[in-house]
């Protein structure tokens, strides 16, 4: 009889044992995954954050209505930044420690891009980067936390160059965003023409939202 009751007892605290870890990943698959946006909603720039949201809205629609990943569902916190850097660390920090947030995409600008980037390895939270193209993100600042899915303006000005390289055209202007991709495409450009052996006669950098280009196209 002991032995039957030795058996019994230490087969339901087995039981109870297993059940907490079962119980805890229960809870745990029904958790959302959150993924934050800290991206430009307002300002001049607005219209790419703004898209940004809206792709996230259907994606999320549409994975929460297949079961979510993994049993659990998508959940996208968004924060405007206004295409402020230092308001997009700002947000993006928010989002991370306050909201739970593990993964941050939708960045708009390269200048808040590099920003929300160098703090990522603190907070320990993956960068996605759909749209970024200054090309430091992935040479002299790369980390284990960024990942890029788009070409880097760098990228850009190589093509260009090389079909330019080959054509007979001697003399170009360069005409970028007052920002750090737009000088990083330029300035990969010019590089690759001065290896080239041509010459860049003159360079003009916009401010961001520029809407009238007269004047540059006049020069």
């Amino acid at each position: 009889m002991n032995s039957r009751r030795d058996f019994l007892r230490v087969t339901t605290l087995v039981g109870a044992g297993l059940s907490i870890p079962l119980v805890s990943r229960t809870a745990r698959a029904a958790e959302p995954i959150r993924i934050g946006l800290p991206a430009a909603l307002s300002g001049s720039v607005a219209q790419y954050g703004i898209q940004a949201k809206r792709a996230c809205e259907l994606f999320g629609k549409e994975i929460n209505a297949r079961g979510g990943v993994l049993g659990r569902p998508l959940e996208f916190l968004y924060e405007d930044t206004g295409g402020d850097p230092a308001t997009a660390v700002r947000k993006a920090q928010k989002l991370v420690e306050k909201d739970g947030v593990k993964f941050l995409t939708g960045v708009v600008l390269s200048s808040e891009a590099l920003a929300v980037s160098a703090k990522c390895p603190e907070w320990k939270a993956l960068f996605m980067s759909t749209i970024n193209g200054v090309g430091t993100l992935t040479t002299k600042q790369f980390h284990r936390y960024f990942f890029r899915v788009n070409t880097s303006g760098p990228m850009g000005a190589r093509a260009v160059s090389l079909y330019l390289t080959e054509s007979p055209m001697k003399r170009f202007y360069g005409l970028g965003s007052d920002y750090a991709w737009g000088r990083d495409s330029i300035g990969s450009f010019e590089g690759q023409m001065a290896t080239a052996k041509k010459e860049i006669v003159g360079k003009d950098f916009s401010p961001v939202g520029t809407k009238d280009f007269a004047s540059y196209i006049a020069k």
